[in-house]
């Protein structure tokens, strides 16, 4: 099965609508738990900038916020987004993390360790960065939608924003 088949298929639908989901709102729960919750205008923007630019604009409206905003929990909000979407993240509940073993798991990408040599290895980084943001760019509008809706219920449930 090739990846774009994947990507259409009823089991890549269903991961979609459970383990994508489970990720989305571990990663809302994660950021809540980290750094107080920021008003809800700032998630709003979110869907819009997806809409329109994809996981470019979103990088790049979580670089501008990061840097312009003076709110100290803005700020925070908005690296932490910005930390979900890196494939130099470490954190446990990035997506890019969740992405990337998904397609590992699925053959997509190439394991790095498949080879000894560090340029070989960076060329393998390259390459899987390609595959794995593409699909991020497939999916980041339903991520979102459901890390969106759970970081609202649990604002909700803490008080109003």
């Amino acid at each position: 099965m090739t990846l774009n088949e994947y990507l259409k298929s009823a089991k890549f639908q269903a991961v979609q609508d459970e383990a994508l989901r489970d990720a989305a709102l571990r990663a809302a729960e994660n950021i809540l738990r980290e750094h107080v919750a920021v008003k809800r205008h700032q998630l709003h923007a979110i869907p819009s900038i997806i809409q329109g630019a994809g996981l470019l604009g979103l990088r790049e409206m979580a670089q501008k916020q990061k840097e312009k905003n003076s709110n100290s929990k803005n700020k925070a909000f908005w690296s932490a987004i910005d930390d979900l979407l890196s494939a130099t993240s470490v954190s446990e509940v990035s997506l890019y993390r969740f992405l990337q073993t998904l397609l590992l798991e699925g053959r997509f990408v190439e394991p790095e360790e498949t080879s000894a040599d560090k340029n070989t290895q960076k060329q393998i980084r390259r390459r899987n960065k390609v595959i794995i943001e593409g699909v991020m760019d497939d999916i980041l509008d339903v991520y979102f939608e459901h890390f969106n809706c759970h970081y609202f219920f649990k604002i909700q449930q803490g008080g109003s924003q």
